[in-house]
């Protein structure tokens, strides 16, 4: 187990945050749970027995958190030390009709806390950077008539924007939610929504749009030239594809992020978010 636990622990990453905490919390609670049925015979002592199961994972994982100020792995860097010492004091109770009861609520806490906890800890720590006071008007975007048209002449309505790009399948496995989200708003005529393409060089902007006629969704699809898509990318600070941002009335960004839907995350909701922005004056 002491072998398994670490290895366990860092193989979840591969999956989500959400879960590797919880699996995380699961093997060294685990791992301090097993070390009185295993171990009561022998004479291995408990310090040396810790330091071979917290060692490895905190040497991999919790000092790369550190040294590269990663926040989001910092909940399952904590976890491993907290869960531990829980086994390892519910180990004296594993052969007793407490033991059952203790792990059991233990799971569940576990459960609980990283299904709804990790997510909104995450949310806010990845969705906390610094926004740019407002989106130029002058940008012109093409929809999918071709039409061109610019952003200024969407003056009094919430803008509703999802950056994606051809070769970004992370944006085309966001896309359900945002159509989820332009269906809850369709009928309002104070608000828009537009799914626009950032345009690689590499890319004929003829095959962008063949591309897109594949997109079997009701949101509107706007385009960018090579000439704006770098603008934006610029003058908006967009790290990376997909961007969800929301626009106010007078062209203030109000939230730069990510794309967030689930029932269980609160914070930076994009159903929170965009009913503020259309309640505010």
């Amino acid at each position: 187990m002491a072998i398994i636990a670490p290895a366990v622990a860092i193989l979840a990453g591969a999956i989500n945050w959400q879960i590797q905490f919880f699996v995380t919390g699961l093997v060294f609670f685990l791992s301090g749970v097993l070390y009185q049925p295993f171990f009561k015979t022998r004479q291995i002592k408990i310090a040396f027995y810790s330091i071979i199961v917290l060692t490895p994972f905190f040497l991999i994982f919790t000092l790369y958190a550190i040294i590269n100020s990663k926040p989001h792995g910092y909940p399952t860097s904590i976890i491993q030390m907290v869960s531990y010492p829980i086994g390892l004091w519910v180990s004296g109770y594993v052969e007793r009709r407490p033991g059952i009861f203790l792990i059991t609520l233990f799971c569940l806490f576990l459960g609980l806390f990283s299904y709804y906890a990790i997510p909104n800890y995450t949310s806010y720590v990845m969705n906390k950077n610094s926004m740019p006071k407002a989106i130029p008007q002058d940008i012109r975007l093409v929809d999918r008539a071709g039409n061109t048209f610019s952003i200024s002449e969407l003056k009094g309505k919430v803008i509703v924007l999802d950056f994606w790009n051809s070769t970004c399948s992370v944006c085309f496995k966001k896309f359900p939610e945002f159509d989820i989200l332009y269906e809850t708003y369709r009928t309002r005529k104070d608000i828009v929504f537009y799914a626009v393409n950032l345009k690689i060089k590499e890319l004929d902007i003829h095959e962008i749009w063949l591309q897109s006629d594949k997109i079997q969704y009701d949101f509107p699809l706007a385009f960018t030239d090579d000439e704006n898509s770098v603008r934006l990318i610029k003058e908006l600070e967009i790290q990376g594809v997909p961007t969800f941002i929301i626009i106010d009335r007078d062209f203030n960004i109000k939230y730069s992020g990510e794309l967030i839907t689930e029932n269980n995350v609160f914070m930076h909701n994009a159903f929170g978010e965009i009913n503020k922005v259309l309640e505010s004056k």
